[in-house]
């Protein structure tokens, strides 16, 4: 396999990472494809899914106090599409989530934002422990938003479409919730040096664009990219 890692320095200025990925498809089974532990990063129009005809392991994992956003995405088959550990931050808008036991699943905590996105052919929409804090609004769901599972008391969860007849998990309050929460964010800036990893297993296509800012305070922001194309 190949292994493509972005991450920080050494120092703890240059630590304050963030990044983009964009266009990226990604074809995984026994590893993740991508890797989060450290940094806010955000994956935008990536396309993840299994190199076989069976479910692949969780297809990204949010570790340490990693943030990550994801935007027009699509994660197709597998075991979870995102796992997210209890100090790391997800935001995931207008996403596409096809063919997994839980697309989103959280380890002991964690913030999770999900707005617009669909799910289709999932056991369920999300897997929460207890102690997860966020919201579902806007989404489509064709099956049930938490299965077996219950909603976390400080999880809203309004505004969806449930295409499955009977079926409504949301909260009986106003829409003007969301507008008027307040979720915490971890920051996300980790420590550790490789704060990015992507996995590669059977292929990879497209374009990748990275984009990488380090800031500390009291000085100015260094930037670099970095574009690599395969077939």
């Amino acid at each position: 396999r190949d292994l493509y890692s972005w991450g920080a320095g050494s120092s703890k200025a240059t630590n304050r990472v963030e990044g983009l990925v964009e266009g990226l498809t990604v074809r995984h089974f026994m590893e993740e494809a991508v890797l989060v532990r450290g940094g806010r990063w955000t994956l935008s129009s990536c396309d993840i899914g299994s190199s076989k005809r069976v479910r692949a392991v969780s297809s990204v994992s949010l570790r340490e106090s990693g943030v990550l956003r994801l935007e027009n995405c699509t994660m197709d088959s597998a075991v979870h599409a995102v796992s997210v550990d209890a100090n790391a931050s997800l935001v995931a808008a207008k996403c596409t989530f096809v063919n997994t036991k839980a697309a989103i699943v959280t380890r002991g905590g964690g913030s999770v934002q999900v707005d617009c996105c669909c799910f289709f052919q999932n056991d369920a929409a999300l897997s929460l422990d207890d102690l997860v804090v966020g919201h579902a609004s806007g989404n489509t769901v064709d099956g049930s938003m938490f299965g077996r599972w219950i909603r976390p008391v400080r999880f809203r969860c309004v505004g969806n479409t449930y295409t499955a007849p009977d079926v409504d998990e949301d909260e009986d309050v106003s829409q003007d919730l969301l507008d008027h929460e307040s979720v915490a964010v971890d920051d996300g800036l980790g420590d550790e040096s490789d704060d990015l990893i992507l996995y590669e297993g059977a292929a990879r296509e497209g374009e990748t664009q990275l984009e990488t800012t380090a800031s500390s305070s009291g000085t100015g922001a260094a930037g670099a990219s970095t574009e690599e194309a395969a077939s």
